[in-house]
């Protein structure tokens, strides 16, 4: 289980998560103050999902079933602030809503990854990302966007669900646990959870 790669994965979660407790006078009274919460509740999941394995001896796939609708909510109502696209937003939370109502009654909680609200919440950021740096492209801050948290957050996601999209689809095709998948899972997550890092320290700059 304590692999060098899942190692190397929870470095950067807490990494991430430490930055944004040192700096968190720089950015509490932004949209992004709800960032160092998340974190948090990141670090949680994993040791959460490495005890039910290793001591409680029962699969995971409820705790990560869990940190998707709690994870995409809090994307949504981060793009809520962010953007000025409120009722779309609105929409698009009602829609990650219905996802979850759909897999509740189709998919299985506690013995499979749910795929309908992955899925959906992923082709959501995807929509918010390019909204956004389609208002930052037409903004004055972006001749200021290397110290932009924003931009450094969004980033991460964007690469994160880009690369996810093809490994969701292919989802029941492909060996969950394979190795292959696994790397390219831990390899988007410490891509992203870096960007979260780096968007806290561009605040030092400010």
């Amino acid at each position: 289980m304590f692999t060098t790669t899942r190692i190397i994965l929870w470095s950067f979660q807490a990494l991430a998560f430490i930055v944004a407790v040192l700096l968190w006078h720089k950015y509490k009274n932004t949209p992004q103050r709800g960032f160092l919460g998340f974190l948090a509740f990141v670090v949680f999941t994993e040791v959460a999902a490495v005890v039910c394995v290793s001591m409680c001896h029962i699969k995971s796939y409820w705790v990560y079933n869990m940190f998707t609708v709690i994870s995409g909510s809090f994307y949504l109502y981060w793009f809520y602030q962010i953007l000025s696209y409120k009722k779309l937003i609105l929409a698009f939370g009602l829609l990650f809503f219905i996802s979850i109502v759909l897999a509740l009654f189709q998919e299985r909680f506690f013995l499979g990854l749910w795929r309908i609200p992955l899925t959906t919440i992923t082709v959501l950021v995807l929509i918010c990302s390019t909204l956004y740096f389609s208002e930052l492209l037409n903004s004055s801050r972006v001749i200021t966007f290397k110290t932009e948290q924003q931009f450094w957050l969004v980033t991460g996601l964007l690469i994160f669900y880009l690369g996810f999209l093809p490994l969701q689809l292919l989802m029941p095709y492909i060996k969950i646990k394979g190795a292959d998948y696994l790397f390219a899972i831990m390899l988007l997550n410490i891509i992203m959870y870096g960007f979260f890092t780096i968007s806290f320290l561009c605040l030092r700059k400010k």
